[in-house]
């Protein structure tokens, strides 16, 4: 009959992000659902001129969403239509993000929307290995003790899986903002530091 131990470990690494994601939109109301989408397009348009002269990738600049909502009035009557688009823009340089807000901001004016301020990191792969190197050390350390306090020694890996966490850090939370043009310039966002963490679960084989 074999025995063995099984323990678990966690390593976590922080570190400053990267990457910050802006999710902005415009919205624009008509009369009827043609002039709405027209103008939702003309201030789209704008809005992503603007933000390529600050030298904002095309890749990194996604349109998301684009809706057309009724404006109800009384009796159920439909009054209006308000014409939505979203878009997801990256920022690989993340003091950019103060002047992407003015830049949309002065291209589209009281009909900008901001919803959203996400955080990530560009090249994670490293701080995950380093995080699981922490994690597996966790563990062996533990069963080291008690095999130890066992009388016995460890033998070979039998079984072994991990788990990882993390995830971009957020502003917003889905909160629909109205940035109007004097909503600018300085603009704080700070990153802080993110987490990445990883778990495992290691088993050893207890020799004498």
């Amino acid at each position: 009959m074999s025995h063995h131990v099984e323990l678990s470990g966690t390593g976590v690494v922080q570190t400053a992000p990267d990457i910050a994601t802006m999710r902005l939109g415009v919205s624009y109301p008509a009369k009827t659902m043609g002039d709405a989408l027209e103008g939702c397009a003309e201030l789209s348009t704008k809005v992503l001129a603007a933000l390529k002269a600050l030298d904002i990738a095309a890749r990194d600049i996604r349109t998301t969403s684009l809706s057309v909502d009724p404006v109800w009035g009384e009796n159920s009557e439909i009054t209006g239509h308000t014409a939505n688009q979203y878009l997801n823009v990256r920022l690989r340089e993340v003091t950019k993000i103060g002047d992407a807000i003015s830049a949309a901001s002065a291209a589209a004016g009281n009909a900008l929307r901001m919803d959203s301020l996400t955080w990530s990191i560009s090249n994670p792969e490293p701080l995950v290995a380093q995080a699981r190197d922490l994690a597996y050390a966790d563990a062996l350390d533990k069963a080291q003790q008690l095999a130890k306090l066992s009388g016995r020694k460890l033998g070979r890996v039998l079984r072994a899986s991990e788990s990882s966490g993390g995830g971009n850090f957020g502003y917003g939370g889905g909160q629909m903002m109205k940035v109007g043009r004097g909503m600018v310039a300085d603009m704080p966002a700070e990153g802080g530091e993110q987490e990445l963490a990883v778990s495992v679960q290691v088993r050893w084989e207890l020799i004498d």
